[in-house]
């Protein structure tokens, strides 16, 4: 910039000629170097202290499609984007106070045809032994094609914010470290957690606080293995919010790492599960206990019976021992020999519930069908012989008639 305005203040400013005999070298150096000028890929300009332009070279036509002869004299401001003029007042403004400041700024040309072309000015004061009386030389630089990749980067930036604060759930970029440190959290965590973005983000909660107490440790050896192995991590657990409820959550992430295999950070996504994992608890639960009577199905009824045999076989001089008692409920009839589905599901109930009161926590009840129960018994091969004595007592319980409502039922029941 100092030696184009060098060469333009020399050119400009050269002495007028007082001979006639003087060589031609200096005409033949002037027009040359006005010649290297109009070949630069600048625009290269001088102003006078009241914004009129003195000079343009011919790049000026290429960016403006103004011919130089129709320019000069005119204002700069004339072709300067009405919202870039506070630079020019500034700059011009700063420099008629006897401060020579360079400027170097981006700003808008307007064109002939009324569309504006991105510079990069760079201007400044041309020496003069009357500072009042001063003289702006500089370039003007096409930056169109990077203002253009910029505002491309900046539209695609504002996407994918927006991208990321709707999808459902909290996208999050942290530090690996026992806090979970959260350098960025997307919208969605207000609807997972109860808390803004801020409070998380500055510190004043970790995330590890929100991370149920008994799932931190979970947490943290699991995405640790993950990134050992630069592999993905997958997981589920429970969060509790704002207002102090339980949430599960699911959170899939990977770790992030710079080209030498240097951990940068976390980077993930975190979703709200509650919902679906009710619903998965629910079912786990109607598939081990029928619904009705509370009792255990037969499917886990046979898992039990399946381990005590695995248990016995793979420690049998362990004290641990195991029987199975098949209990069958012949009839069930009342005064009037009324029965229907509703009683036959009381009655079950009933029996189910005077079963589980006389037997220990450890053992397994399950209905195998209509008329008949199962019971596995666990128990330490010293206490045997008290597996008579439980035979008893569920021959006891059940001897008592049954009362539903006005009815009386009577069972016959016989142990196997």
């Amino acid at each position: 910039m100092s030696q184009i305005s060098s060469l333009l203040e020399h050119w400009i400013n050269r002495p007028p000629s007082t001979s006639m005999a003087q060589p031609s070298a200096p005409l033949n150096n002037s027009a040359e170097l006005l010649q290297a000028l109009n070949h630069l890929q600048e625009v290269v300009f001088k102003i006078n202290v009241t914004g009129q332009w003195l000079f343009l070279n011919q790049r000026w036509t290429e960016f403006t499609d103004y011919s130089v002869e129709e320019c000069l004299g005119q204002s700069w401001l004339t072709h300067v984007h009405p919202q870039d003029h506070d630079i020019c007042h500034e700059y011009l403004r700063r420099v008629s106070k006897g401060q020579p400041e360079s400027l170097a700024a981006p700003i808008r040309i307007i064109t002939k045809k009324n569309a504006f072309r991105w510079v990069k000015i760079r201007a400044s004061v041309l020496p003069c032994e009357n500072p009042r009386i001063f003289n702006l030389t500089g370039t003007l630089t096409d930056i169109s094609e990077e203002k253009s990749e910029n505002e491309r980067q900046i539209a695609n930036y504002r996407a994918l914010f927006s991208l990321i604060n709707n999808v459902p759930g909290m996208v999050y970029r942290c530090r690996n470290n026992r806090d979970w440190t959260m350098a960025f959290v997307s919208a969605g965590c207000r609807d997972l957690t109860g808390y803004d973005a801020e409070y998380i983000t500055n510190s004043t909660s970790a995330w590890s606080d929100m991370i149920h107490p008994e799932a931190r440790e979970y947490v943290w050896m699991t995405i640790q293995s993950a990134i050992q192995n630069q592999q993905h991590f997958e997981l589920t657990y429970r969060i509790v919010t704002a207002d102090g409820h339980e949430k599960w959550v699911w959170e899939h992430g990977i770790g992030s790492f710079s080209a030498n295999g240097e951990l940068l950070g976390l980077d993930g996504l975190i979703t709200d599960i509650t919902d679906t994992k009710r619903q998965s608890l629910s079912v786990e639960r109607d598939t081990l206990f029928d619904p009705t009577t509370h009792l255990a199905t037969q499917h886990l009824f046979l898992n039990r019976i399946q381990h005590a045999i695995e248990l016995a076989s793979e420690k049998p001089n362990s004290d641990h021992s195991f029987s199975v008692a098949i209990i069958n409920i012949n009839q069930h009839n009342n005064a009037d020999d009324q029965d229907n589905d509703n009683s036959t599901t009381q009655i079950s109930t009933e029996i189910s519930a005077r079963l589980n009161s006389i037997l220990s926590p450890s053992a397994t009840l399950c209905q195998l069908n209509k008329n008949e129960f199962g019971v596995l018994l666990e128990h330490g091969k010293t206490q045997e012989k008290n597996i008579s004595r439980s035979i008893r007592s569920i021959q006891g319980c059940l001897k008592a008639p049954i009362k539903l409502y006005q009815n009386t039922f009577y069972t016959k029941v016989s142990i196997g």
